[in-house]
């Protein structure tokens, strides 16, 4: 089985999911019946999945495995995307610089008004 077919199933219940604002002051407002719907609803969209269907049914599936797999992807493009946050920092930090150029000079502007 690939993993394709479990990321598009997760990609679509990250899908459902950003309908909501996911804030930690938001989190402790969730009642267990949110939270017993939510799973209700990933659990429905990764069985609605025929290649996830049929391992599941034939035993093929190593839930353990596939976890780690995903967790290991995850940890992979957790270090990628800091690295390019870092290497866009200096281009961040020109921006600002800019951005603060531009502020004295309307405050200026404003002043004179």
């Amino acid at each position: 089985m690939t993993l394709n077919a479990g990321r598009k199933a997760s990609a679509g219940s990250n899908q459902t999911r950003s309908n909501k604002p996911s804030t930690a002051s938001n989190s402790s407002n969730i009642t267990p019946e949110d939270e017993s719907e939510r799973l209700s609803a990933d659990l429905a969209l990764f069985l609605s999945n025929p290649s996830l269907q049929s391992a599941l049914a034939d035993g093929s599936l190593d839930l353990a495995s596939y976890s780690s797999t995903i967790n290991s992807e995850l940890a992979t493009l957790e270090r990628e995307c800091i690295a390019l946050h870092r290497q866009a920092a200096p281009d961040i930090r020109i921006l600002r610089d800019e951005m603060d150029v531009c502020d004295s000079i309307l405050a200026g502007l404003q002043e004179m008004l």
